[in-house]
């Protein structure tokens, strides 16, 4: 990768010609030589490969975990004795970028061997501009070369891609193009870069809690009162076995038997259907966590209503949409059965989530109905409005 020079002078005509190359690279616009002489016919050659890799002319990048890899390209140019002289910025050479194989859709470039356009000093060979218009990398001589010396060299340009930011299934040819102010022109061999991306994996928990009367945030039929339903707090949630690919969008199918009044974050499907003889509404919900439903006590003649075997059973489903693909997949399925008798009487106050955070000797503190009182010298107390009291 030695410089070259020139020796003599420059016809005027084309210094004229460099320094207009020059301006039009430090904005960015790849060169265009309008009007330029006819082939020297100079003997250009142009190669590139896969750089310390196995196989030079295929890069697979196959991913089933959470990664990133450095991808190399070397481009290699000679031209045994050049024919002619060419001064800064009249040779050019062209290489493809990997913005395809990205999601955002940005070349993801980690290092580069020549030298941003315009940059001073120099201290490569050759400058670069990129366009992500075309996703194409240009390079211009940094230095002249004399007709009759030889010109012999490479750079790399590096990427960094990341497993789960870039695309499943994809391929691309790139190939490095060079050509000169007077015509000549020369083409690479063409590397082929592939990737694929294994799927996360899902599983689906559902899990029912009891929960008090006081502000359940759900609208009821009117003319009812919250003692008229049997509330039952559920959560659902997706766990997920990371690999390389995740999901675009997901939610959660619930099916609630008919019938029940539901909280917020579930809505409505309108649909319907019979699972183990019972009639079943299904309701949409868009991300993990807490769903309240109230089931009726009593039917619309005021009777009690006797649940099968005293139980209620709620099934969820999960579906999403893998990148790349466009078809909804179910992911997991969880059920939730609870016996309707230990529901039926709520707590008046907040009986759950009753963590305490202090310090000191004589702290106490009051949450729903669970009361906690430190006691100097004999650990705590701890007594509660539905009936025990324990003492450690």
């Amino acid at each position: 990768m030695g410089r070259y020079s020139v020796r003599g002078k420059v016809p005027y005509m084309y210094r004229f010609l460099a320094v207009f190359l020059a301006l039009f690279i430090f904005v960015g616009d790849i060169p265009s030589f309008m009007g330029s002489a006819a082939d020297t016919g100079d003997d250009f050659q142009i190669s590139v490969k896969w750089n310390g890799e196995e196989d030079p002319d295929v890069y697979q990048y196959d991913s089933d975990t959470s990664e990133s890899r450095i991808i190399r390209a070397k481009i290699m140019y000679e031209n045994k004795q050049a024919k002619t002289d060419y001064a800064p910025n009249e040779i050019i050479i062209t290489f493809p970028g990997l913005k395809g194989a990205m999601r955002n859709g940005s070349d993801p470039l980690y290092a580069i061997a020549a030298d941003k356009a315009g940059a001073e000093p120099k201290n490569y060979d050759w400058s670069y501009t990129y366009s992500a218009a075309t996703n194409t990398y240009t390079f211009t001589n940094n230095y002249s070369i004399t007709a009759g010396s030889a010109m012999q060299g490479s750079f790399e340009i590096i990427w960094k891609v990341d497993s789960r930011s870039s695309k499943h299934d994809y391929e691309t040819q790139l190939k490095a193009k060079l050509r000169s102010a007077y015509n000549d022109q020369s083409e690479s061999n063409s590397l082929t870069y592939r990737q694929t991306r294994v799927r996360d994996q899902f599983h689906v928990t559902e899990d029912a809690h009891r929960i008090t009367t006081n502000n359940i945030p759900v609208m009821l039929p009117s003319g009812e009162t919250y003692e008229d339903y049997i509330w039952v707090d559920y959560s659902v949630n997706a766990g997920t076995t990371l690999h390389a690919r995740g999901l675009q969008s997901s939610e959660y199918d619930v099916w609630i038997l008919d019938g029940a009044v539901v909280g917020s974050g579930l809505s409505d499907t309108g649909e319907t259907d019979v699972i183990d003889g019972k009639t079943y509404r299904r309701y949409r919900k868009n991300s993990s966590g807490d769903m309240i439903v109230g089931y009726p006590r009593r039917d619309a003649d005021g009777n009690e209503i006797e649940y099968e075997n005293g139980e209620i059973t709620n099934y969820v489903e999960y579906y999403g949409t893998y990148y790349e693909e466009s078809e909804r997949q179910l992911l997991g399925k969880a059920q939730a059965t609870v016996k309707i008798e230990e529901y039926k009487e709520q707590v008046d106050g907040e009986e759950y989530n009753t963590s305490k955070s202090s310090s000191g000797i004589s702290n106490s503190y009051v949450s729903g109905a669970i009361r906690s009182t430190d006691m100097s010298g004999s650990g705590h107390i701890y007594s509660s409005s539905i009936g025990f009291t324990l003492r450690y």
